[in-house]
């Protein structure tokens, strides 16, 4: 992979998705621990759903 898209990688959850699948179909991690995993999965989530609240209360307003 190249040096820029590496750096795309490690922002991009589905990343972290992928890795949590593979571990538990393969039962190794390829690039990122799990717990790390975790927290960027919980960190996006938080994250996409206040942006979601924020939009939905304009399209009901």
């Amino acid at each position: 992979m190249p040096p820029w898209l590496k750096v795309i990688a490690h922002f991009n959850p589905l990343s972290y998705i992928i890795d949590g699948m593979r571990f538990l179909m393969v039962g190794t991690a390829s690039t990122y621990s799990l717990p790390i995993g975790y927290v960027v999965l919980t960190i996006a989530s938080i994250v996409l759903v206040a942006i979601g609240g924020r939009l939905y209360k304009r399209i009901i307003i």
